[in-house]
């Protein structure tokens, strides 16, 4: 599937949009815009694809995009199957001309300045409950509160960056990822090989190796294993199945690397993390 470019219109009322919704699950395409883009999670977790990051999503989730970052993210396959679960989420969008034209500006925005500017690699910003009861107030409050709480939340942020490189769109290598990336989430309780998903990218088997871990910084085996696991241990948490029979609900053929992969990914036994959670 290709980017696909994102119309945003901002009122000449209002700096930025904000929106503040709930669905069953997120279901934005692949996309981009020229505007910048806070997303805070209120409540949901999958994967999260910004530029040629892939990682986990949970609730909490704080990250800022630059602009014309490709990004979208992908509710775990519970929110399509359990009409109870809801995805929640803060979005804030701004254009490139309120960060150059207002705060490049002004002296006492330098730093927040600073961080916008590095925000073309994607950031990620670490949970706080300050900045979490601020987004909340964004979200309900209006004209200078509003804009005054903005700018409260950017200038208080740690963050850490998601893209290994700047990420402009490129039609043909988000297709192949994402042929890869939707073979592996609608199938990865089965058996899978590389030598398949080499296939689906039209790759040889060394050269889709090399390609995925150029592009995600992990193995295409660690990643699917990471899948399996979040899928197991939330098996773990709400059903009654046996360890065994959890293992082969997320794609493990033997108990035995099923627990090897567990204890490596999680630092405890199937049987231990379950205990933890009665």
């Amino acid at each position: 599937m290709k980017a696909l470019y994102e119309k945003i219109s901002l009122e000449e009322s209002a700096s930025f949009l904000i929106k503040k919704f709930a669905v069953r699950y997120f279901d934005a395409p692949l996309h981009f815009h020229p505007e910048y883009e806070l997303t805070y999670i209120i409540n949901g977790y999958g994967k999260r694809f910004v530029g040629d990051s892939v990682e986990e999503f949970s609730s909490g989730d704080l990250v800022l995009l630059g602009s014309n970052i490709p990004h979208f993210w992908c509710c775990d396959k519970d929110f399509y199957e359990d009409d109870k679960l809801k995805a929640e989420a803060i979005v804030i969008q701004f254009s490139v001309d309120f960060v150059e034209k207002i705060i490049g500006n002004i002296p006492e925005f330098k730093g927040v300045y600073g961080l916008l500017k590095k925000s073309n690699l994607g950031l990620k910003f670490a949970n706080n409950e300050s900045i979490t009861n601020t987004l909340y107030q964004i979200s309900e409050s209006r004209n200078i509160i509003q804009f005054l709480d903005f700018l409260t939340v950017l200038s208080q942020v740690e963050h850490g960056i998601l893209a290994s490189q700047t990420s402009k769109p490129d039609t043909n290598e988000n297709e192949r990822m994402r042929r890869i990336l939707d073979f592996t989430l609608n199938h990865f309780t089965e058996e899978i090989s590389v030598e398949k998903v080499a296939e689906i990218a039209h790759l040889s088997v060394p050269s889709f190796c090399r390609y995925f871990k150029q592009r995600t910084r992990k193995t295409y085996i660690d990643y699917l294993n990471e899948l399996r696991i979040a899928h197991a241990r939330r098996l773990l948490m709400t059903t009654d199945f046996s360890i065994s029979q959890v293992g082969l609900e997320c794609g493990f053929q033997n108990l035995s690397n099923f627990h090897r992969v567990f204890k490596k990914l999680v630092g405890e036994t199937p049987l231990r993390f379950r205990a933890t959670w009665a």
